[in-house]
């Protein structure tokens, strides 16, 4: 994914601060981290993982040596990684909680909110002190994997909906995850193309921070008009006319995706 472009940018810049002009990157992929049910030491666990297999791939008649310098990783831990499966998904903070609520719920599938014997107390147990049982609970909640009940101030219960958190979380992100996954790859696989190529206009690109806020919602309805209705059908058209009669997946993707591009700014 992603890994392929960083060493192959380290090159065209390292005389330049790398990190320095690549932290807008940087940047979307921690918001992704901060609003998405993804836990940081499995992000960083996978990427050092994925890191080591695609260069592996990209430069397969390179030392370990080498394959060391570019990625970053030691050659100890890169020959480990390299003799490795794909790293076992590290369960969320928030699964094994919502597990023991359900393990120790009543049989109104409740758990009192506070007391000896409750949720707060389970979840002392089990949180970190950078990770208060208060913020796990508004995950949770929002997630739709519990409620609180409408009883009076010191005797509110957390109601269990669902007992499974990956459940919760795949009706919730993954048709988005699988989103990001994909966009993230086939734009990195651009910019190395045109870097190699010295091509630029495989980007075409138009912004604009001058557009009011209360004209934004008038000016989507437009964009996405033009999309649909002009230009995919034109794309579409387009590629259509290239394609042999063969099973999907015989040669390289070619194609184009259209974005809306919106700064991300969260309600209050």
């Amino acid at each position: 994914m992603a890994c392929k472009l960083f060493y192959r940018l380290y090159d065209q810049m390292k005389k330049d601060n790398f990190s320095k002009h690549f932290a807008r990157g940087f940047r979307g992929i921690n918001k992704l981290i901060c609003h998405l049910p993804i836990e940081q030491k499995d992000f960083v666990k996978s990427l050092k993982f994925d890191l080591a297999h695609t260069a592996k791939k990209l430069f397969p008649d390179k030392s370990i040596s080498d394959l060391s310098q570019i990625t970053g990783i030691s050659r100890g831990t890169l020959s480990d990684y390299l003799d490795e499966q794909a790293p076992e998904e590290i369960v969320s903070k928030e699964a094994v909680l919502l597990n023991q609520l359900w393990l120790n719920r009543d049989k109104n599938n409740s758990i009192p909110l506070k007391g000896d014997f409750s949720y707060f107390s389970i979840a002392k147990n089990i949180l970190t002190s950078s990770y208060s049982p208060s913020a796990a609970l508004s995950t949770l909640i929002e997630l739709k994997a519990v409620k609180l009940s409408d009883l009076d101030e010191d005797n509110i219960s957390v109601i269990i909906i669902q007992n499974y958190l990956n459940i919760a979380i795949k009706e919730k992100y993954e048709l988005y995850i699988n989103q990001i996954g994909v966009t993230i790859e086939k734009l990195c696989d651009t910019v190395i193309y045109n870097i190699d190529h010295e091509d630029q206009n495989y980007q075409l690109r138009y912004f604009s921070s001058q557009v009011p806020l209360t004209s934004q919602h008038e000016a989507h309805k437009k964009l996405k008009s033009l999309a649909n209705e002009t230009l995919m059908p034109l794309v579409r058209k387009c590629v259509d006319q290239f394609e042999k009669d063969v099973p999907e997946g015989t040669y390289p993707e070619i194609g184009f995706s259209m974005f809306e591009y919106r700064d991300y700014v969260k309600s209050k």
